[in-house]
């Protein structure tokens, strides 16, 4: 019985080691422009723990993630996100890749307070990043493998 209490407390203390729960990402709502402003620093606490949780760890909580960064993405009136043929290449095969994307994406502009084209190119380099990284166990389709050999080239 202690170890079950044991384990029920390390894993209450793990899932709450971010500053927000699972639970409080749904429900922060957008009403008006000044609440995609004024939730800004939880959208980027969420795309900072997608980026930084591997694919194959908490993954409830990082859908609750990815579902609150696309409704942000959506409605803010400060940000333009374009998702092209990048979006499409680099997420192809892996249904867990769009939300990855889409939290580099969000953590490029918010990091740095760029719009527009400028967003995709960092938003890129974030999610290359990701994926180059052996502990987030990502499968990288033929694009990724592409880009992060070149990268590699480089001296990136």
């Amino acid at each position: 019985m202690k170890i079950l209490t044991l384990l029920f407390t390390f894993t209450f203390i793990t899932f709450s080691s971010f500053a927000q729960s699972a639970a409080d990402i749904p429900s922060l709502t957008f009403k008006s422009e000044e609440d995609y402003r004024k939730y800004e620093g939880e959208v980027l606490k969420s795309a900072d723990l997608v980026l930084n949780t591997p694919l194959n760890e908490r993954e409830k909580v990082r859908e609750r993630a990815v579902r609150f960064i696309l409704r942000w993405m959506e409605g803010t009136p400060d940000y333009s996100f374009a998702l092209g043929e990048d979006f499409i290449n680099l997420t192809k095969g892996n249904e867990d890749l769009p939300g990855v994307y889409l939290s580099a994406l969000v953590k490029a502009a918010l990091d740095n307070r760029i719009n527009g084209e400028a967003i995709n190119a960092q938003g890129r380099e974030l999610f290359l990043d990701y994926c180059a990284n052996e502990n987030n166990k990502v499968k990288p389709n033929k694009k990724v493998k592409k880009l992060l050999k070149a990268r590699q080239k480089k001296g990136r």
